[in-house]
């Protein structure tokens, strides 16, 4: 039976990757989880912003505002 590493988390995949004698797909899949992490990470990020955003966006003008909305917009469609 094949077993696609892919499909799984990446950090079963790292365990079973080492486990198989695969360390360098290991550490491949090792790096996955980390830029997974950061990825969240930065989604977090973002999502703080543009609720700070909409605060700010209060004392702005609308096509100020507009344009800052754009912007991050931009930022979080880049992440997916």
């Amino acid at each position: 039976m094949t077993l696609d590493l892919l499909r799984l988390q990446p950090d079963e995949a790292e365990r079973i990757a080492y486990a198989e004698g695969f360390p360098m797909a290991a550490q491949l899949f090792a790096r996955i989880e980390e830029l997974e992490a950061q990825v969240d990470h930065l989604r977090h990020v973002l999502q703080n912003a543009a609720e700070s955003l909409d605060y700010a966006a209060m004392v702005l003008e609308a096509p100020t505002r507009s344009a800052m909305r754009e912007d991050l917009k931009a930022a979080w469609d880049a992440l997916e």
